[in-house]
């Protein structure tokens, strides 16, 4: 077990060096990081850079086009996680992502009305403080903060302002329609 994580570790050292050898002025990475299959890093014009002992499990993709994105030292994601920037998106120490959470900094400009512009984008940054837990499923958009601490439940659609050591939980009803059989 040892021995597979060793070469796990070294599997995404020699990964990450390359990525610094091909993007040198937009990759960054610090030391101890562990990622496992099809961990996907996508630059047009940005930059990425990540702190000291990252988790990364698979499917995940981190792509910047204009913008940078952050990522502090002992965070983890889990499966699935989609990181898109325009602008910035920074991530504090030691946060934790569940499977399949996502987060745009953008969003597309539809009442644009100079339609040859396409891909015409509205940005705003997102932060996110230290020690914050993120639930699976999550939806983070552009123009959010989430404070120190935050626990932010699954399947939350969150845009604007979390004060520190908040719990975030978007509870759903559930509604139950009984439909009239037809009569024959």
């Amino acid at each position: 077990m040892k021995i597979k994580g060793f070469l796990r570790r070294f599997r995404t050292f020699l990964k990450l060096c390359f990525i610094r050898l091909t993007h040198y002025k937009n990759f960054k990475f610090g030391y101890s990081c562990n990622f496992y299959s099809k961990v996907d890093f996508r630059f047009a014009k940005g930059k990425i850079r990540l702190g000291k002992k990252i988790g990364i499990r698979r499917n995940c993709e981190f792509s910047v086009n204009d913008g940078a994105i952050s990522i502090g030292d002992d965070c983890f994601f889990n499966r699935d996680c989609l990181i898109v920037s325009h602008e910035e998106i920074s991530i504090g120490n030691n946060c934790k992502f569940g499977p399949r959470v996502m987060m745009f900094d953008h969003d597309y400009d539809y009442k644009n009305e100079d339609k040859s512009k396409r891909c015409k984008y509205k940005t705003s940054p997102i932060y996110i403080g230290d020690n914050c837990w993120i639930g699976a499923g999550t939806i983070i958009l552009r123009g959010t903060s989430i404070g120190d601490n935050c626990t932010i439940g699954a399947g939350s659609i969150l845009k604007g302002i979390i004060p520190k050591n908040s719990i975030v939980i978007q509870k759903r009803e559930q509604k139950f329609i009984e439909v009239g059989r037809s009569k024959e």
